[in-house]
């Protein structure tokens, strides 16, 4: 496919002003999705459209800025441990042709004799990363379910709704990321309150999303929350992943 991945060694880089240089210059490169450029690990991770640019161009431009650029050649592999939907036990064969075609990912198992849902994902991280997998999966029918265990609750104050429109615009686009367990959203309140994995999607993730549909989001704090609302929804992790556990056990919960 067009769309890579590709990871640049870069020396010489002393200061996050170097690393904002070599992002806003690569990333004007046509062709060029995006760059994220670790200072510490010295390494450029890029995204890019192979039809349009070459690797080798990418990494000639940083050269050229004065900094020492290579390919990053050494394969970097890791495993994914997943709890996906939408596949039955007489179409794991499917699923596994379908996934393993997916860019990066080497190898695809169901470990669990009769269970559809458990799948161990091997990757190369030089290809893609977790998130990109994610996204990979669900955009060819299967869910990534959070894992009941990392279950976190995020409080979003959500403004510029106007209608119960903008209220199903945003359930929508946020159920069908990976790693959603729940989300309701209150156009009164002009709030948001979600149920995630933080393992699978990241809080700036959910509210990158939010905000690409013209809403303004910010953080609800714990002193912000309504102070007349039951315990439960302001308490911890564990407490949440307890009652998951309980309800899980009396079958109101499936994978």
């Amino acid at each position: 496919m067009a769309e890579t991945t590709q990871h640049i060694r870069i020396n010489g880089m002393t200061c996050q002003s170097c690393v904002k240089n070599i992002e806003n210059t690569v990333n004007k490169l046509t062709g060029v999705q995006s760059i994220k450029v670790s200072l510490e690990e010295k390494l450029g991770t890029v995204i890019f459209n192979s039809n349009d640019i070459h690797i080798n161009d990418i990494v000639k431009r940083i050269n050229d800025m004065g900094f020492e650029a290579e390919l990053n050649q050494i394969n970097i592999n890791d495993n994914l441990d997943l709890e996906l939907g939408g596949i039955s036990d007489e179409n794991i064969p499917t699923a596994i042709e379908r996934i393993s075609s997916i860019d990066g990912v080497l190898n695809v198992i169901f470990p669990l004799k009769n269970d559809s849902s458990h799948v161990i994902i091997s990757y190369d991280k030089n290809q893609t990363d977790p998130y990109r997998v994610y996204q990979k999966i669900q955009s060819i029918g299967y869910k990534v379910n959070p894992k009941l265990e990392n279950i976190s609750r995020a409080y979003l104050r959500v403004q510029g709704m106007h209608c119960n429109s903008c209220v199903m615009n945003i359930t929508q686009t946020v159920e069908d990321l990976p790693g959603i367990h729940h989300i309701k959203v209150s156009f009164d309140d002009q709030s948001a309150n979600i149920l995630y994995d933080p393992n699978i999607i990241p809080l700036s993730t959910i509210i990158d999303e939010i905000q690409d549909l013209d809403f303004q989001v910010a953080i609800i704090t714990p002193n912000e929350i309504d102070k007349s609302k039951d315990t439960t929804e302001s308490s911890p992790v564990p407490i949440l992943a307890d009652y998951f556990k309980r309800m899980n056990s009396i079958g109101e919960i499936r994978h």
